[in-house]
């Protein structure tokens, strides 16, 4: 088990699951000048998945305190974040997803 903590990122796919709420997270970090990323599968639980009900894809957070377990699902290893406390930085209403977006100059 690993600890996480001051760790910054992007949410996507973010649903409700029976006590948690599920996310993909996105990290990424400049390596040889050229940005790379990390998708990481993570379950917000406790009192801190209330925060995210009303998030959208995008929203931005600071994790503040986590942890990093594998389990093995059908002879393959997976990475998981459990996060037991984060910040939002960013949010993304599930609102602006679904926004009508004629009017955008592009």
């Amino acid at each position: 088990m690993l600890n996480i903590a001051e760790t910054k990122g992007t949410l996507y796919k973010i649903k409700e699951v029976g006590n948690m709420v599920l996310a993909t997270f996105r990290t990424s970090k400049k390596v040889n000048e050229e940005w790379t990323s990390m998708f990481w599968n993570a379950k917000f639980v406790g009192k801190e998945k209330e925060k995210l009900l009303n998030c959208g894809d995008k929203t931005k957070i600071s994790i503040i305190s986590a942890i990093c377990e594998q389990n093995k699902y059908n002879e393959k290893m997976y990475t998981n974040v459990v996060v037991f406390k984060f910040d939002v930085l960013d949010k993304v209403s599930k609102q602006s997803e679904t926004d009508d977006d004629t009017e955008l100059p592009f």
